[in-house]
């Protein structure tokens, strides 16, 4: 017999202060896959951004992801996701900002041996055009 009964809950949390801001959210939840069957899902997701100075910004953020099928298993649902990327802002001046950030992905399904990993860095320059008012 299958027990296809399951809990679902979502918890987060946000805390902040004058330099730091944390967020976390715990999840468990079934969902209608396209196949006709229920997949479980369980994730954890963080996200932290820290100021370092008044115009240096560091963030890390982490997604932990767990589907199953709840009838039996499924070589193309059961896998386990991780995600993490972390960067840097800099405010050079009031119109300009540059960035990086690395992002490192990882996903293994269960029937499968391979493990798919991938990592890349994205650079950012960004302009934004001072606002001009005109008065009638």
């Amino acid at each position: 017999t299958e027990d296809t009964s399951s809990l679902v809950l979502e918890a987060g949390m946000v805390q902040r202060s004058e330099l730091t801001k944390f967020e976390g959210v715990v999840s468990r939840d079934v969902q209608a896959s396209g196949i006709g069957r229920s997949v479980l899902s369980n994730q954890l997701r963080m996200y932290l951004t820290r100021k370092i100075s008044p115009m240096i910004d560091v963030v890390v953020r982490a997604k932990f992801l767990r589907n199953k099928v709840l009838e039996g298993s499924d070589p193309s649902t059961d896998r386990r996701y991780y995600s993490l990327v972390t960067g840097l802002s800099w405010q050079w001046r009031p119109e300009w900002a540059f960035g990086a950030e690395y992002y490192y992905q990882r996903q293994k399904f269960d029937a499968v041996t391979e493990t798919a990993e991938s990592n890349a860095l994205f650079l950012s320059a960004t302009y934004t055009w001072p606002r001009q008012v005109a008065s009638r």
